[in-house]
């Protein structure tokens, strides 16, 4: 195994470490409005890790009330700083329709943006859509 290989799987690692941190707030009983109120706030302040994490709140309706429009919505302006995950995520909403109109263009775009970053879902997937000529042309 090479070494710029290792690297970045230690980086892609460290960073899920982060994400699952705060995602296990939402998911336990100590999450409660305060907190979505500060994570919210911390959001609105350009905080990309905050703002993924709030898309997934509101993704999987942890701490909050489902909705994918603000899913959508919180995991886009994650995107749009570099937000590797949330780009992956951003990616699959595109293809899904969910938040959002299905574009598939879009999808190939956010995908090939997280798979670029290493993320390895969006490399898999970005194979797949070049293998299916899905957003491509």
């Amino acid at each position: 195994m090479n070494v710029v290989k290792v690297i970045t799987e230690i980086n892609y690692k460290m960073r899920h470490v982060s994400i699952l941190f705060f995602f296990m707030i939402i998911t336990t009983n100590i999450f409660s409005q305060t907190k979505l109120e500060s994570l919210k706030k911390k959001a609105e302040q350009g905080y990309m890790d905050a703002q993924y994490v709030l898309a997934l709140s509101y993704a999987l309706g942890e701490g909050t009330l489902k909705d994918e429009k603000q899913a959508f919505y919180w995991c886009q302006k994650s995107a749009e700083q570099g937000h590797v995950d949330a780009q992956y995520m951003l990616a699959q909403s595109y293809v899904l329709g969910k938040g959002t109109l299905k574009d598939e263009k879009q999808a190939f775009y956010w995908c090939q943006k997280s798979a670029k970053q290493g993320h390895i879902d969006a490399q898999y997937s970005l194979g797949i859509m070049f293998y299916r000529g899905k957003g491509t042309l």
